[in-house]
């Protein structure tokens, strides 16, 4: 159903003349300007927001697209309009032909076209018409291109003597005054001999000379409205009438209202059965169940999966499962020996304390000289959370001590001592854990022997060098370990501590490293300790 209102009507009416107007005169933006330089000629000012004419190196190139211009329709009159950016020094300029084409984005003054015949001369110009428009006829020009005498390559700005302005490109945002073609057209696309208003129009007047009145019909009676039947605009009384009462629905209260009143929700507020959708649906996914369709104010029951005794639901990949509980201690197993380990049921990581063995002590010289080899390091400690298979077995790998060296024995002849040297003492094993693959899950590294003693003899006169001590074994650190290094041996000496093997870096676990070689003091050279490792789970 459409109803029309004066003001529609009144709007339609100056729709029309806008567009017998319009339908007469037409405005043109460019579809290219530009300007040239000869200062600098091989530069390009296509992008620039302002178009500069200058009398002493700038011209100005615009072109506009005549296209939309009816091919019937006879031009009574064309207007340039420029908007005036600057005028740096008052003069005037021309406007004229261009005998060739050109290209807003490559047009520069080592290419610029040729210009032709002047359109306009002596366009005056001051620099109080600076931020206003000034209007050029170019009629001429556009009849020539429209007529085809003339070929459409767009018009030059040339300046005379020493005038210098600038004016608003099509690219120039802040004021959006693009250069202009104003066209006006003879007699428009035709000629108005009348108007008319017909029946069922809703409007009345009109004629076909003079003064013409028009205005909607006033042929209605009060409080009536024009509406459209379908066909045509009728008088119409839709939308008068009067509200006599008003009742109140299911779950409603307080109708029917006749005059005033209030309308309420009814005890007992809306039930079900009143509704479209009485009920609503609770979907369940991983790891929930349960659910269905329940009506509104019910209940329903969901609850969470079930999984196997001590087991918990564990987010992994995307999706909750059943997995066997971590971290939980439930036993400790000792091991100074190799052997393996087969993981209990329901646990899924070790907390695994390792050392490493002792190395072995270096080899000292006895007999016509006493020299001391080096104490060994003691084994590195390693502590680490390893993740593990229930029912899996694991290989426990104890370091083994390392074997001491052996003295060198110096012996004497009526003409010289021969010099010797002690072997060093061997490394010792690295302790750790592996799984059935035998990837290293853990690991502490063993000590490094001691370094033996030697002496060099010149005749009967010997020169000792007492054996450097061995390295402690490193301990292994990562995301999800810690590592230290043991001690290192002693270098082998005469005196107190003489070559005493290193002594592991945390812990009481007994893996020195093995004594220096050569008994002075105390023991000859010993090996190395055997690793120890300590499992909890």
């Amino acid at each position: 159903m459409k109803r029309l209102t004066v003001q529609m009507r009144l709007v339609s009416l100056l729709g029309l003349f806008v567009f017998l107007w319009s339908a007469a005169h037409a405005q043109i933006t460019p579809s290219a300007d530009s300007y040239t330089n000869t200062v600098d000629p091989t530069t390009n000012y296509g992008a620039k927001t302002l178009l500069d004419v200058d009398g002493a190196s700038q011209i100005t190139y615009v072109q506009f697209n005549l296209t939309s211009i009816p091919t019937t329709a006879s031009v009574s009159q064309a207007t340039l309009k420029l908007y005036v950016n600057s005028v740096l020094t008052a003069g005037s300029f021309n406007v004229d032909y261009i005998n060739s084409a050109w290209a807003e984005n490559t047009i520069d003054s080592s290419n610029a076209p040729p210009l032709g015949t002047t359109i306009a001369s002596q366009v005056a110009l001051t620099t109080a018409e600076k931020n206003q428009y000034i209007l050029i006829n170019v009629t001429s020009a556009v009849q020539a291109w429209l007529s085809g005498s003339e070929t459409n390559n767009g018009l030059a700005l040339v300046a005379n003597g020493t005038f210098n302005a600038t004016f608003d490109s099509k690219e120039n945002t802040t004021t959006s005054h693009a250069p202009e073609l104003d066209v006006a057209y003879a007699g428009g696309e035709g000629t108005i001999t009348g108007i008319t208003t017909a029946s069922g129009s809703g409007l009345t007047g009109g004629g076909t000379s003079g003064t013409l009145n028009i205005a909607l019909t006033n042929t209605c009676g009060a409080s009536q409205v024009l509406q459209w039947n379908g066909s045509s605009w009728a008088c119409s009384s839709a939308g008068t009438g009067t509200v006599t009462s008003v009742g109140s629905g299911s779950g409603l209260t307080g109708g029917p209202v006749t005059g005033s009143g209030t309308l309420s929700i009814a005890t007992g507020g809306v039930s079900n059965a009143m509704l479209t959708n009485p009920s609503l649906t609770v979907a369940t996914s991983s790891p929930l169940t349960g659910g269905g369709v329940v009506a509104l104010g019910g209940t329903i029951a969901i609850g969470l999966q079930t999984c196997s005794s001590n087991q918990i639901l564990q987010f992994a990949t995307g999706a909750w499962t059943c997995s066997d509980l971590p971290g939980s201690p439930g036993g400790i197993q000792e091991f100074t020996t190799s052997g393996t380990l087969t993981v209990p049921s329901g646990v899924g990581h070790l907390l695994v304390e390792m050392w490493g063995g002792g190395g072995g002590g270096g080899g000292g010289v006895t007999g016509a000289a006493l020299v001391l080899g080096g104490g060994a390091g003691a084994g590195g400690y390693t502590r680490a959370t390893v993740p593990v298979t229930p029912g899996a077995i694991y290989n426990i790998v104890v370091g083994s001590g390392g074997p001491a060296g052996t003295n060198g024995v110096s012996t004497c002849t009526s003409t010289a001592c021969t010099s010797v040297s002690g072997s060093p003492g061997e490394n010792g094993g690295s302790s750790e854990i592996t799984d059935s693959s035998s990837n290293v899950l853990a690991q502490a590294a063993g000590g490094a022997g001691g370094n033996p003693g030697s002496v060099e003899f010149q005749g009967f006169i010997g020169f000792p060098s007492f054996g450097s001590g061995g390295a402690g074994g490193v301990g292994t650190s990562s995301t999800n370990s810690v590592g230290r290094t043991g001690g290192s041996g002693q270098t082998g000496s005469t005196t107190p501590p003489y070559g005493a093997g290193g002594v592991p870096s945390i812990g009481s676990i007994p893996q020195p490293g093995g004594a220096g070689g050569c008994e002075v003091g105390g023991p000859g050279q010993s090996a190395g300790s055997a690793g120890y490792i300590l499992i909890t789970y």
